[in-house]
Protein backbone atom coordinates (compact mmCIF):
# COMPACT_ATOMS: atom_id res chain seq x y z
CA UNK A 1 0.00 0.00 0.00
CA UNK A 2 2.70 2.42 0.61
CA UNK A 3 4.42 2.13 -3.03
CA UNK A 4 0.31 2.76 -4.08
CA UNK A 5 -0.04 5.84 -2.06
CA UNK A 6 3.82 6.94 -2.99
CA UNK A 7 2.09 6.60 -7.05
CA UNK A 8 -0.14 8.34 -6.20
CA UNK A 9 1.71 11.72 -4.60
CA UNK A 10 4.01 11.13 -7.43
CA UNK A 11 1.52 11.82 -9.79
CA UNK A 12 -1.30 14.43 -8.27
CA UNK A 13 2.04 15.97 -6.67
CA UNK A 14 1.69 19.70 -8.08
CA UNK A 15 5.14 21.04 -8.22
CA UNK A 16 5.51 17.35 -10.52
CA UNK A 17 3.36 18.43 -12.64
CA UNK A 18 5.62 17.29 -15.31
CA UNK A 19 3.57 14.13 -16.21
CA UNK A 20 0.07 15.44 -17.02
CA UNK A 21 2.04 18.77 -18.78
CA UNK A 22 3.49 15.67 -21.02
CA UNK A 23 0.22 13.56 -21.68
CA UNK A 24 -1.80 16.48 -22.17
CA UNK A 25 0.61 17.37 -24.93
CA UNK A 26 1.04 13.74 -26.31
CA UNK A 27 -2.94 13.53 -26.88
CA UNK A 28 -3.66 17.05 -28.10
CA UNK A 29 -4.27 15.92 -31.34
CA UNK A 30 -6.60 12.56 -29.88
CA UNK A 31 -10.51 12.93 -29.47
CA UNK A 32 -12.94 10.77 -27.31
CA UNK A 33 -13.70 9.06 -30.55
CA UNK A 34 -10.22 8.14 -30.95
CA UNK A 35 -9.84 6.40 -27.36
CA UNK A 36 -7.99 3.66 -28.61
CA UNK A 37 -4.97 5.46 -29.78
CA UNK A 38 -4.87 7.74 -26.68
CA UNK A 39 -5.03 4.47 -24.88
CA UNK A 40 -1.92 3.08 -26.47
CA UNK A 41 -0.64 5.92 -26.09
CA UNK A 42 -0.66 6.30 -22.53
CA UNK A 43 -0.03 3.00 -22.03
CA UNK A 44 2.83 2.85 -23.84
CA UNK A 45 4.24 6.23 -22.18
CA UNK A 46 3.57 4.28 -18.48
CA UNK A 47 5.26 1.33 -20.03
CA UNK A 48 7.97 3.03 -20.60
CA UNK A 49 7.84 5.04 -17.15
CA UNK A 50 7.80 1.52 -15.28
CA UNK A 51 10.87 0.22 -17.13
CA UNK A 52 13.40 2.90 -16.49
CA UNK A 53 12.10 2.94 -12.74
CA UNK A 54 12.45 0.08 -12.13
CA UNK A 55 16.02 0.33 -13.72
CA UNK A 56 16.99 3.51 -11.75
CA UNK A 57 15.72 1.41 -8.24
CA UNK A 58 17.61 -1.03 -9.07
CA UNK A 59 20.76 1.16 -9.69
CA UNK A 60 21.48 -0.73 -12.84
CA UNK A 61 21.77 3.02 -14.36
CA UNK A 62 22.08 6.00 -12.42
CA UNK A 63 21.92 9.34 -14.34
CA UNK A 64 21.95 12.99 -13.07
CA UNK A 65 19.04 14.58 -11.97
CA UNK A 66 19.64 17.66 -13.56
CA UNK A 67 20.01 16.54 -16.65
CA UNK A 68 16.52 14.25 -16.28
CA UNK A 69 14.45 17.01 -15.28
CA UNK A 70 16.07 19.08 -18.31
CA UNK A 71 15.27 15.86 -20.84
CA UNK A 72 11.62 15.56 -19.33
CA UNK A 73 10.87 19.82 -20.04
CA UNK A 74 12.39 18.75 -23.62
CA UNK A 75 10.03 15.64 -24.25
CA UNK A 76 7.14 18.38 -23.11
CA UNK A 77 8.25 20.70 -25.73
CA UNK A 78 9.22 18.09 -28.87
CA UNK A 79 5.77 16.67 -28.59
CA UNK A 80 4.01 20.04 -29.04
CA UNK A 81 6.30 21.50 -31.50
CA UNK A 82 5.59 17.74 -33.63
CA UNK A 83 2.14 18.17 -33.10
CA UNK A 84 2.83 22.10 -34.41
CA UNK A 85 4.62 20.45 -37.07
CA UNK A 86 2.70 17.68 -38.45
CA UNK A 87 -0.73 19.93 -38.17
CA UNK A 88 -2.22 17.90 -35.02
CA UNK A 89 -2.60 14.81 -37.28
CA UNK A 90 -2.48 11.39 -35.50
CA UNK A 91 0.76 10.22 -36.10
CA UNK A 92 1.88 6.23 -36.36
CA UNK A 93 5.01 6.62 -34.63
CA UNK A 94 3.19 8.37 -31.84
CA UNK A 95 3.13 5.21 -29.58
CA UNK A 96 7.18 4.58 -29.95
CA UNK A 97 7.32 8.57 -29.59
CA UNK A 98 5.23 8.21 -25.95
CA UNK A 99 7.23 4.81 -24.73
CA UNK A 100 10.75 6.54 -25.43
CA UNK A 101 9.87 9.66 -23.33
CA UNK A 102 8.31 7.69 -20.82
CA UNK A 103 11.66 6.03 -20.58
CA UNK A 104 13.04 9.81 -19.77
CA UNK A 105 9.92 10.94 -17.51
CA UNK A 106 10.77 7.05 -15.18
CA UNK A 107 14.38 8.35 -14.77
CA UNK A 108 12.84 11.24 -12.96
CA UNK A 109 10.61 9.49 -10.71
CA UNK A 110 13.52 6.49 -10.07
CA UNK A 111 15.53 9.61 -8.89
CA UNK A 112 13.23 10.49 -5.97
CA UNK A 113 12.79 6.55 -5.22
CA UNK A 114 16.31 6.43 -4.91
CA UNK A 115 16.70 9.53 -2.38
CA UNK A 116 13.54 8.04 -0.34
CA UNK A 117 14.98 4.34 -0.42
CA UNK A 118 18.00 5.66 1.32
CA UNK A 119 15.86 6.55 4.32
CA UNK A 120 16.56 4.26 7.34
CA UNK A 121 12.26 4.77 7.96
CA UNK A 122 11.93 3.92 4.58
CA UNK A 123 11.81 0.07 5.06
Amino acid sequence: MFYFNLGIRHITDLQGYDHMLFLLALTLPLSFSLWKPTLKWITSFTVGHSISLAISALGWITLPAAWVEFSIAVTIALTVLVHLFTGFKVMAHGIWLAGFFGLIHGFGFGSYYTFIAQSESFW
